[in-house]
């Protein structure tokens, strides 16, 4: 297996114990919003992280839930550097 590889499987497994996600997978290949977020907090994790896994795992469609994953903006730093 691949270091980069490695790296995604324990970014993953930490954020999302495996157990639990295996509990959670095998349900049907429809997830409802309300599952998605009844999970994530269940593990207390964002309801987005639970629908980027699903997404990667192929278990849910790119299109569907993205309405729970917040979007980040970095803004760069205006300040005068010293």
């Amino acid at each position: 297996m691949k270091k980069e590889d490695q790296a995604n499987r324990f970014a993953s497994d930490w954020l999302i114990p495996p157990a639990a996600y295996h509990q959670f997978r095998p349900r049907t290949g429809h997830f409802s919003e309300a599952e998605v977020k009844e999970f994530a907090l269940e593990i207390g994790i964002a309801p987005g992280i639970v629908v980027e896994r699903l997404q990667h795992d192929k278990r849910l469609e790119i299109k569907n839930l993205n309405g729970l994953k917040q979007r980040l903006v970095w803004v760069e730093d205006a300040r005068p550097k010293q």
